[in-house]
């Protein structure tokens, strides 16, 4: 039987950040796998999306430092 979303939400909040980062690993390469190159166009439009709010400025960059210490922040 599978088990509820919140339970598992509760096991991963238990989990290292090191745990927590393979497990997001594992369950990207597991959608990656099972959507084929379906996952890959979906992935390569919201690319070329982002990239042409970037161009035109209605969005503006966030640079990765500070996205990754978000992060951190929040991960623990």
């Amino acid at each position: 039987m599978a088990k509820a979303i919140s339970e598992i939400k509760a096991e991963i909040q238990e989990l290292e950040l090191l745990q927590k980062r393979e497990l997001l690993g594992l369950l990207v390469a597991d959608l990656e796998e099972s959507e084929g190159g379906e996952l890959d166009e979906i992935w390569l439009k919201e690319a070329q999306r982002r990239f042409q709010e970037l161009k035109d400025g209605s969005v503006t960059g966030v640079p990765a430092s500070q996205v990754f210490a978000k992060l951190e922040r929040r991960l623990g």
